[in-house]
């Protein structure tokens, strides 16, 4: 990873949140493992580099699809996916929204139900309301917004009409409001398409 991606990237964190280097991602992506992880984040106590959170980038695995011919840029990509790594934050920054939203999202038969089979398929232990506190309603956050992103191959089992189908319209508007809290610009009727960034030098 070039330096200067590296300093774009790191730039578009918020203070206590530090990027791992390429040396500590790989650490946490060592070869043949997590297979199906693109990025993480580990929060607070978790964090082994910055005081609220560090951030993970599997650059290997960007640069195994890029010349697999499934991805583009590898750097555009990883600001796509550090972007949407920053949904755990919300907890953080945010409790009390993220708690009011968790109590709609448990409060929706829908998205329980949706949120159950996932858990289920995944074969996660966690207890359902674990589950969505945890990642749930994050991956939600990201997944219906970066939905068929070209530049996120994650996303491409993701669809924007999951926000009618997978929940009501309470839980929906609460995670259209994290998309303009977090300053993403977004279009419901298809997939993402304009730039997210203002550094130019890799969109």
């Amino acid at each position: 990873m070039a330096r200067e991606i590296y300093e774009v990237l790191s730039s578009m964190l918020p203070e206590g949140v530090v990027l791992a280097t390429p040396e500590q991602s790989r650490e946490q992506f060592p070869k043949g493992a997590a297979e199906d992880r693109w990025g993480e984040t580990l929060l607070l106590e978790d964090s082994p580099i910055g005081t609220t959170g560090t951030v993970y980038v599997n650059w290997e695995k960007l640069q195994q699809q890029k010349d697999a011919g499934e991805l583009e840029d590898v750097n555009r990509s990883a600001q796509k996916l550090v972007k949407g790594e920053l949904n755990h934050l919300l907890k953080i920054h945010n409790p009390d929204f993220f708690e009011d939203m968790l109590n709609t999202a448990l409060a929706d038969p829908r998205f329980v139900e949706w949120q159950t089979n996932r858990k289920e398929t995944m074969k996660d232990d966690r207890s359902i309301e674990d589950f969505i506190r945890a990642s749930g309603l994050d991956n939600t956050i990201g997944g219906t917004y970066f939905a068929g992103d070209p530049d996120l191959p994650s996303m491409r089992g993701w669809k924007r009409d999951f926000l009618n189908i997978g929940m009501g319209p309470e839980l929906k508007e609460k995670i259209q409001q994290v998309w303009k809290m977090q300053g993403w610009e977004y279009n419901l009727g298809g997939p993402v398409t304009k730039p997210l960034y203002a550094d130019k030098r890799y969109i």
